[in-house]
């Protein structure tokens, strides 16, 4: 017998032993990984809801206080009134929720209503295209895009320099006019 023969294991067995601890080995750290994942998940939704509840009950404050402003006024006040309603019922049905309790609402509000929920995730989207589009960093440079197309090079000779003063009489011209 060859000696590089006999430093295998000597049956089977040992090797079906060794890959079942293998893959124990493995399903235990997968487990402990997905479980800290699961965990930093839960704790990040927990500080963000809380943010945003605080939020949505400082947004309702102000509309509540902006409604009995305009209390009389038109019917801005009792729009107001009611935007304030609504947004703290958004705000006390978060509170109180975790992030599985968050995910089965959406869920079954999703199998309700498809056609709704489909809107709203529309108009989500929308929404937050356009908070992430107004929140971008820019840096408005000489000669550099401003954001609406134009560059502040063209602006460079309008009412920002130091000699513009209006002109008496019409057109800018002195007619005679005061």
């Amino acid at each position: 017998m060859n000696k590089s023969t006999m430093s295998l294991p000597a049956s089977k067995d040992q090797d079906a032993k060794i890959v079942d601890q293998a893959k124990q080995a493995v399903t235990h750290v997968a487990s402990n990984v997905a479980n800290q994942a699961r965990e930093q998940v839960s704790t990040q939704f927990e500080a963000r809801k809380d943010k945003a509840v605080e939020t949505m009950a400082t947004v309702a404050t102000a509309m509540r206080e902006t409604s009995d402003k305009l209390k009389g006024v038109g019917p801005l006040g009792d729009a107001a009134g009611r935007a304030a309603d609504g947004i703290e019922k958004v705000a006390d049905f978060f509170e109180g929720k975790q992030i599985g309790d968050v995910v089965r609402d959406v869920e079954s509000f999703a199998k309700r209503e498809p056609a709704l929920f489909i809107g709203a995730a529309f108009a989500l989207g929308l929404l937050g295209g356009r908070f992430l589009k107004s929140s971008a960093h820019r840096t408005t440079g000489a000669g550099q895009a401003n954001g609406s197309g134009l560059h502040d090079a063209a602006y460079a000779g309008s009412y920002a320099d130091d000699d513009y003063r209006p002109k008496s009489g019409f057109g800018g011209g002195s007619s005679g006019i005061a």
